[in-house]
Formats: structure tokens, sequence, C-alpha cells
């Protein structure tokens, strides 16, 4: 049986702070990301990262709650914040705009080369 309608929203709107606890925890200040050089491995990966826990647990709770508004509002903040975060990741911070990164980017970027990845992919 789902939620009553007024314990729905709150508990999404719950759902939605606890994705938002994740982000924050798990990535940087999207301001901050915006500064990095754009398609920054590390920080794509965090983001990731961060995705799929926050996913996990919007689907945990609405799960255990049996309502889709729980799900439609913490998959729309899922989806907000992991846009919010790719978008600064591809912010070229010299002119200022979000940009695909160039394969030059790709091969200066810091670090060895993670297995498995395929540029642009």
């Amino acid at each position: 049986m789902p939620l009553p309608r007024t314990a729905s929203v709150g508990v999404g709107v719950g759902v939605a702070a606890l994705v938002y606890g994740v982000y924050d925890q798990l990535l940087p200040p999207v301001v901050e990301a915006r500064v990095q050089p754009a398609g920054d491995r590390d920080l794509a990966s965090a983001e990731k990262t961060a995705r799929w826990a926050s996913a996990g647990l919007v689907t945990a709770v609405a799960l255990i709650s049996w309502d889709a508004t729980v799900a439609i509002i913490g998959g729309s903040a899922v989806i907000l914040f992991s846009w919010a975060h790719r978008h600064a990741n591809m912010v070229d911070p010299q002119i200022g705009t979000a940009s695909q990164p160039s394969s030059r980017q790709v091969l200066q970027s810091p670090g060895p080369p993670t297995p498995g990845y395929t540029p642009g992919g």
C-alpha cells in the first residue's frame, strides 16, 4: 500500500536531501569542478560513483515505501545533480564554456590511463 500523499512528498524530499548528501560527500563543489581542466577522468569517475550510489538509495527507499512519488522526486534529484557535475566537468576554464574535451586534453590528462577507458565513451 502506498504512503499517504502528504507523507509521500515528505519522504521524497527527504530522499532528495539524502541524494544531495551523497553528492556533497563524494564530489567537490560544482564551482571547483568548473576550474579543473575539461574532461577530468577522476572527476568523471567520482560522479559516476555518486550517481550509482544515489540511484541505489532512491530505488531502495522507493521500493520499501512502495510509492512512485518517492521515486520521481529522488530520481529527479539524481538527474539534476548528475547533470550539474557532468556539465561542470565539461567546462573549459580558459574559454568559460562547456565543450567536448579534445583528444589533446584527454591524452594530456594526469595519471595513468584507466583500464578499459575509451575517450568519449
